[in-house]
């Protein structure tokens, strides 16, 4: 038994409070050569963004970073004990949030960045915005193809129609700029957009 009893006086010294478990600060870009670097994982430094949208982007992610506080200390608050230490915790981040959503709407006149309507439903139906990124690539990718495909397919027609203008009518085959041998060759020149 004295093993257990051991092991019973370790579980006690663990803390009971989930605000040992805070998330992470939010992630401070870093400028490489005038341009947002993130992570230093390998990836190409991502395109210059606007002084204005950068500050409203800190901004989001430090009000997320207070959010997911916020959540940790709601989750810490029990109903019947002494708890005015983690209500008072929590009192002052509502407050910070608060703070940071009147910020947020104090930048709004400064910006002019247009937001598609699908991203904001989404956002507001807890949808991904990663998702519908995805999906409108893909969308993208298929009328490419299909949009390939149909060019193709003229540029067959057109030889084909070169092809039979000459057999029948030899005298336009001076005005026929493209034979159907430059053709093949021409359909392997032209790029296929889904190939890289």
């Amino acid at each position: 038994m004295g093993g257990v009893g051991g092991k019973l006086e370790q579980l006690e010294t663990l803390p009971c409070s989930i605000s040992g478990f805070m998330p992470p600060p939010p992630p401070q870009p870093v400028q490489v050569n005038g341009a947002a670097h993130d992570s230093d994982d390998g990836r190409p430094p991502s395109p210059k963004v606007k002084e204005n949208l950068r500050d409203v982007q800190l901004k989001l992610l430090t009000l997320e970073y207070t959010l997911r506080n916020l959540s940790a200390i709601a989750a810490d608050v029990q109903p019947h004990g002494p708890s005015d230490h983690a209500q008072g915790r929590a009192a002052g981040k509502v407050q910070e949030v608060i703070e940071h959503l009147m910020e947020l709407d104090a930048q709004k006149d400064r910006l002019t960045q247009n937001v598609p309507i699908d991203v904001i439903r989404g956002m507001d139906e807890n949808v991904n915005p990663n998702r519908i990124a995805k999906e409108r690539i893909e969308n993208a990718a298929v009328q490419n193809q299909y949009s390939y495909g149909q060019i193709l397919a003229i540029q067959s027609y057109r030889s084909i129609l070169c092809e039979a203008l000459v057999e029948n009518f030899p005298d336009l085959a001076e005005h026929l700029d493209t034979p159907r041998q430059e053709l093949s060759k021409r359909e392997d020149a032209l790029p296929n957009p889904l190939i890289r």
